[in-house]
Order: structure tokens, then sequence, then C-alpha cells
């Protein structure tokens, strides 16, 4: 329900919404140039690629929480829950849990899709292929899939095409190229306004086809969070909170992200230490969640703050082009996340014997992350049996990069950052612009030349960063 006084929002909201103070209103993404930064919450979205909480880049701007009705009465801002993640779980078999998921999961699929063209990306893991499953063989001509790899990367379509000829939907393959971001990035930063970096949504090289292909007839069926819902941490059940928020911390800081954090804390003058300002606003957020479950309460952290500030975010691209519908972000499914034992969810137990179930050719498609192993026999995947195949196949990569020097692309950035062209985009943004304004150009090429000379993996994540503070500062101006 929205009104001029009243907004309420979603569980996983797909869009955001912010309260501004100065203005006493409900608003999108339109800081005012007077605004002031949040310095001490840029240095935590710096680290870790997303704004922890209610925070964003300006103290005036603050995001509505999940699951909330907001009113505003008079001058002050109202606030009470409409739904919270807990953990009471029925006495539950996993075929009882398989058959409730069934039943949820056709009947939201179902009802999206209904008279609609349906736009499917698929991947080699089990979420798209759980929605792949759920789409009746009927309707299988109305259904246009997708898959796509990195330029010279690891051929992820392949699992996408055999998912594709199993269920008779047409299917496209695509690569995201070299260099494609920089032809992309304002528009991506029209999009994201900047909450999220700019190497993640790969989706954005294709922005034009799915422009062309999505329309108010057609709907785009999204299988995100469902490996976080569907899974659980490798954690006691029982466990400390100050251990859970060390956990979280751990999981949601980027390589070289403590790095970048703490040296822009001290660049910028601020009171404190940053790893202890960090550890102390996640065990805040942390403890605002009532589960005692250890699993289940890191799950519901990560779906209160990590779906809807990193995750949503990048789902701009799609929600852009056309309708999209995200099963694993309604409220039956969270609902149904409740009620299942811990040891029902981890290892994706009901997602696996649901797709085996629905078809048995489905689920012999090779799971790409125990590729070649399936659903049947991926347990075995680390067995001695299937160790001369994997050595085989590490060996074949080593000889592939170090004697022939194709090295194989397993990350966007590695396309977008390496190579003449690439560094002179990223110098002049991160030498030539806005950015210096804020961060000192020693700062700057520190991070820059320990990326390229010391540990590019390491440090892609920092240099990422300052490219989305640089775009975000120039906008600024």
């Amino acid at each position: 329900m929205k009104s001029i006084n009243q907004f309420s929002t979603d569980i996983i909201p797909l869009d955001a919404r912010y309260y501004d103070s100065n203005k006493h209103c409900f608003t999108e993404w339109y800081p005012e140039p007077h605004y002031q930064l949040d310095y001490e919450s840029i240095c935590v979205f710096a680290a870790c690629g997303f704004f922890l909480g209610d925070t964003t880049f300006f103290r005036e701007l603050k995001t509505l929480a999940p699951a909330t009705r907001y009113t505003i009465k008079g001058h002050k801002l109202h606030k009470e829950p409409t739904w919270s993640w807990t953990y009471e779980p029925d006495d539950l078999t996993l075929e009882r849990a398989t058959d409730l998921f069934e039943s949820i999961i056709d009947s939201l699929v179902a009802r999206a899709i209904a008279k609609k063209r349906i736009i499917l990306p698929l991947s080699g893991g089990l979420d798209s292929r759980s929605l792949a499953a759920a789409i009746p063989e009927d309707r299988r001509h109305d259904v246009c899939s997708y898959s796509y790899a990195f330029e010279k990367g690891v051929d992820e379509p392949f699992y996408g095409k055999r998912i594709a000829e199993v269920k008779g939907f047409s299917f496209e393959r695509f690569n995201i190229p070299r260099e494609s971001l920089w032809r992309h990035i304002d528009t991506l930063a029209d999009l994201n306004h900047c909450f999220s970096e700019f190497t993640h949504p790969r989706q954005i090289a294709i922005k034009h086809w799915l422009d062309s292909i999505c329309n108010r007839n057609s709907i785009l069926l999204l299988g995100h969070w469902g490996d976080v819902l569907f899974d659980g941490a490798d954690v006691p059940d029982s466990l400390p909170e100050e251990e859970i928020a060390g956990y979280l911390k751990k999981g949601i800081l980027k390589k070289g992200g403590s790095e970048l954090g703490r040296a822009l804390w001290r660049h910028w003058g601020l009171e404190g230490d940053f790893d202890r300002y960090l550890h102390a606003r996640i065990r805040t957020l942390a403890g605002e969640i009532n589960i005692k479950n250890a699993r289940s309460k890191i799950r519901a952290f990560k779906s209160i703050h990590w779906a809807p500030r990193w995750t949503s975010t990048n789902l701009s691209v799609f929600s852009d082009a056309g309708p999209v519908f995200l099963p694993y972000y309604q409220r039956e499914i969270c609902e149904l996340i409740t009620r299942i034992p811990e040891e029902i969810l981890s290892g994706r137990k009901i997602q696996i014997e649901y797709i085996k179930r629905k078809s048995t050719a489905l689920a012999k498609i090779p799971w790409q992350a125990f590729s070649p192993c399936h659903l049947y026999n991926y347990g075995d995947f680390s067995s001695f049996k299937n160790l001369p195949g994997r050595v085989i196949r590490k060996l074949s990569r080593i000889t592939s990069e170090k004697v022939f020097g194709r090295k194989l692309i397993q990350r966007n950035w590695e396309n977008q950052f390496h190579g003449a062209f690439n560094e002179a985009q990223l110098k002049q943004y991160l030498y030539h612009g806005a950015l210096t304004q804020h961060v000192d150009k020693q700062l700057i090429q520190k991070f820059y030349r320990a990326f390229q000379f010391e540990d590019s993996v390491h440090y892609a994540h920092v240099i990422s960063m300052l490219l989305t503070l640089a775009v975000f500062f120039e906008r600024q101006q």
C-alpha cells in the first residue's frame, strides 16, 4: 500500500525506496547537492560492496527496511514490522518438505507466466534449473532461454543449452566481450545509482537484446536467492552472538575490502577504528533478528541486508528491460523457509529432490559446481574414482595457460580491467576525475599498483570500488 504519507516494503524488496529526512517524504534516488556525505557508511560500502542497514551515501537519505510499514505523521517517521524472519521448524521429512516446495514453486511460476512470453536466463547452477523444471510442458514453446559466458571464459552456456534441449526451449548464447564495460558504464550507473560496483552485473552487456525482446507481454523469470534460502551456513546451530557477527563479517568483506575501508577511514580522519566500527555494526544488526539458531539467523541476516542492498541492486538491468518475477523473493517461499528444519535445508537437498521428481533427464545434466557429476552422483565428486579426471582437467587448464598462453577467464573484471584500452579507461576515471577531490592520488596509486604488480585477484574488488566511487562523485558535481 502506498499513499502520500505511507509506504510498505516487501519481505525482500526488488526496488529500493528512501526516506528524505530534510523534506520528510518518501522518495526515489534524488539526492540534493547540499546533502552531507556519510563517510563512515561509505567506508563500509567500499569494504563490503553494499551498504548495511538503512544507510546510503548521504546522511539525509535512508533506505526503507524490508517487511516494514512506514507512516509519516507531521515531521516524524513511524514504522512497524509487517513480517519477521523466524525459525519454527515443523516435524518434516525431506519428502514432505519437497512436497510443500513443489506446490508453492509450481503455483508461483504458473501464475507469473500466465499468458506471458517467458524470458529465462539459464546457468550451471540449480536455481535457474529449478525454474525450468517448474515450467509446464505445454508452455515450452513460449520460453526464450539464454546463457552467457565471458570471452575466453568458462563455457557456462554448455549447461544452459543442455537444460533448454531437455525442456524444448529456444536458446540463445551470448559472450560478454572484453572492454565492454566502458560502453555501458553510464547506463549502469543510471540504473544502480552506484550502489553496486560495475563488473558484477554482466547482463548489462546484453542490455540491447533484453530491451528488444522484453515488453509488457513478457516476463523475465529469475532464480536469484534460491541458493541462499535452500542451503545453510557451515556453522553449529548453537553459536554465541559474537561469533555469529564474526562469521558474517568474514562473509561480507570482499578481498582487499578491509584494507580499503581502513585506508579511507584514516584518510577522511574519522573517529575510532574501522574494523571495530564494522564489527559493532554487524553485531547490532544481527542482534535485531530474534532467532537463536545460528544458521537460520545468518540466512535471515543475508536476506534482510545482502539481498535487497546487493542482489536487488544488480537486478535493475533486468527490471529496466521489462517485467520481472523472482519466485525465491516471494512471501510464500520465505514463510516456507521458516518452517523447514536446518538439516533438510542444508546442501540444496530440496531443490535437488524437486528437479529429480520433475525430470530425470534434467537431473542428469552436470551440475557446474561438481561437473562432470550430476544430481544423482555429485556426492562422488571428491571420491578417488573421480580424482584422475579432475587431475587431467586441471593439468589441461595449466598447460593451456602456461604453454599456449590461453588463460581461462573466470571473472568479468579480468576482461574489463586488463589490457591497454581497459587500463587507459580505468586510469581516466581513477586519476583524472572527481575521485581525486575526495581520495588522495597517492592512496589510489598505492592500490592500483598493488592490483597491477602484486595480486590482481586480491585487489580487484578495491579497484572496482574506487571506480564506483569515481563515477558516483562525478555525478554529484
